[in-house]
């Protein structure tokens, strides 16, 4: 058996769940947090019929977006208009594109690698900045610049 724990679940995330639980023989517990609109969702069963849950689920989420510019809403956030293994990153002097090759098992790490490096990432120049997110993913993606 399988346990996989998510947090921080919009009310539309939660039924996406739900429904691909159902569709999987997945069981699926839900919690909220003492009132708070936080939703804590647990998937129980077999570790392959867990494992396709949250690849489709995530999978439907569609492509990171991290956002360095001053003004930005949202530091970083999923965006369904962007196919799944994209990470777009924003800047005042343009957008970098990440696009990992093999998204299933490898976009958490590539996800890892430019966040360990994304506090020396705001306020560099555009080439700086491709530069060091090449570096952070290695050969587990293409990475690319936008002109604004």
């Amino acid at each position: 058996m399988s346990r996989l724990v998510l947090e921080d679940l919009s009310d539309d995330e939660l039924a996406e769940l739900t429904a691909l639980a159902e569709e999987h023989d997945v069981q699926l517990l839900r919690e909220g947090d003492r009132g708070e609109p936080i939703t804590i969702a647990v998937l129980i069963g077999g570790a392959l019929a867990v494992g396709a849950v949250m690849h489709e689920f995530e999978r439907r989420r569609g492509g990171q977006v991290i956002d360095l510019r001053k003004d930005a809403p949202q530091p970083a956030y999923r965006d369904k208009g962007l196919q799944y293994g994209l990470v777009m990153i924003r800047s005042e002097d343009g957008t970098v594109r990440v696009e990992v090759h093999e998204p299933r098992g490898v976009l958490g790490q590539v996800l890892e690698s430019i966040n360990s490096v994304v506090g020396t990432l705001t306020g560099q120049e555009p080439v700086d900045l491709l530069t060091a997110v090449r570096e952070a993913v290695g050969d587990r993606a293409t990475v690319t610049r936008n002109q604004p």
